[in-house]
């Protein structure tokens, strides 16, 4: 199993070697198979060490390096994981001087564009085993209630290397069909695999293929509270039950938030009710001359006050159908994540979460549960790229 970095937190890898008084760190960072090490380093730094606990150590940080490396072109491809390969050579002079000690030699770590919480502490979620205080679960949500619009694919996020298992309970789920996607935004197509069928999501050496979406379709036919248990056949056992909820049909546009989560995967949210656009505007003005002096007298229609430089940005709130509690903690990463999309209809927008804060809500001091998010659309109304 791998050791996985999440580099929306800081990494760190502690040299230590006693007698070391400098240690020198050669990262090479790729994606694709695990065995296609680049013949170049990526970077090469050197750290003289300090002494404590017995030892002479140095530290590295590291996640600042690697996310550079890890992207989404949206609808074009995304690289979720990459691979991130570590030797450490220790020396007997300053800055990498003098001879090479003993106590060298290299690591493969996996690094994916997740975070940690404050209280999760330092490396968090650096294995698969959930017998620790942190670590990356199969599913890659929190929520393990589904909420779903009947007619729309369901696409779930999972982690390879605990090579799930997923069990449909469908009534009459042989209409229903499923498929397993390197990228969250692949959907139906002819000759999908049966729900009747249980989904084996392997593992693979592949970076590409550490985060697999399971994608659902047709979904007209979902009974609320069908489910799908979902077992590890790798490491420490997990299981864990999704129960699939049905939303009831709207009368306005049916809105979905695509995001990335706390685990580097991308997860997706319905806002089924109202929802409201505006346009904010900006601009300069100036007073301009508009007296003809040849005939001392002036058009009236001209424009005594011009206004250059006008451009707009338009921004979106939408509500949420009545939920349970389990939305609380993706509520909480979506107002933490870097990149956002809405689906309205066939077309999908960048934006930006404008809402600042967000109470966490419960069904004892709250009853019904509904969320109202605001997104900026991250772009100007007037095209004006360059």
């Amino acid at each position: 199993m791998s050791t996985i970095i999440n580099t929306r937190s800081p990494y760190y890898l502690k040299m230590d070697r006693l007698g070391a008084v400098s240690v020198k760190v050669n990262i090479r960072i790729y994606s694709g198979d695990k065995a296609s090490l680049p013949a170049t380093d990526t970077y090469s730094l050197i750290k003289n060490t300090v002494s404590g606990g017995g030892t002479d150590y140095a530290i590295f940080e590291v996640s600042e390096l690697i996310r550079d490396y890890i992207y989404t072109d949206y609808y074009t491809e995304a690289v979720d994981a990459v691979w991130v390969w570590v030797e450490r050579t220790f020396y007997d002079g300053p800055d990498g001087t003098g001879s090479t000690l003993s106590g060298g030699g290299s690591a493969y770590y996996l690094a994916i564009d997740g975070f940690g919480y404050f209280e999760e502490g330092a490396n968090p979620r650096r294995s698969i085993d959930p017998s620790a205080d942190s670590y990356t679960p199969m599913l890659l949500q929190d929520n393990l209630t589904v909420y779903f619009v009947p007619g729309e694919q369901i696409t779930l996020p999972f982690f390879s290397e605990t090579e799930p298992n997923v069990d449909f309970d469908f009534p009459g789920g042989a209409g229903v069909e499923w498929q397993l996607a390197d990228y969250y935004w692949q959907t139906y197509e002819a000759l999908w695999n049966s729900s009747l069928d249980d989904v084996s999501i392997p593992d693979s050496d592949n970076s590409l293929e550490k985060i697999y979406y399971l994608a659902i379709f047709p979904t007209d036919d979902i009974p609320s509270g069908s489910t799908a248990v979902v077992t590890s056949t790798v490491g420490t056992l997990q299981t864990v039950t999704i129960t699939f909820q049905a939303l009831c049909a709207g009368k306005y546009p049916d809105t979905k938030i695509v995001f990335y989560n706390k685990y580097g995967a991308i997860q997706e949210l319905w806002a089924h009710k109202k929802s409201v656009k505006t346009l904010n505007t900006t601009s300069e003005s100036y007073k301009r001359n508009i007296m003809d002096y040849d005939a001392l007298d002036y058009s009236v229609y001209k424009h005594a006050t011009s206004r250059f430089d006008v451009n707009g940005r338009e921004s979106i709130t939408v509500n949420t159908d009545l939920l349970d509690e389990s939305i609380n903690e993706p509520v909480k990463q979506l107002m933490l994540s870097e990149q956002v999309w809405l689906e309205i209809g066939s077309d999908t927008y960048p934006v930006v979460v404008k809402s600042s804060s967000s109470t966490e809500k419960t069904s004892v001091n709250d009853k019904m549960i509904q969320y109202t998010f605001e997104f900026e659309y991250a772009y100007d109304k007037v095209q004006n790229i360059r």
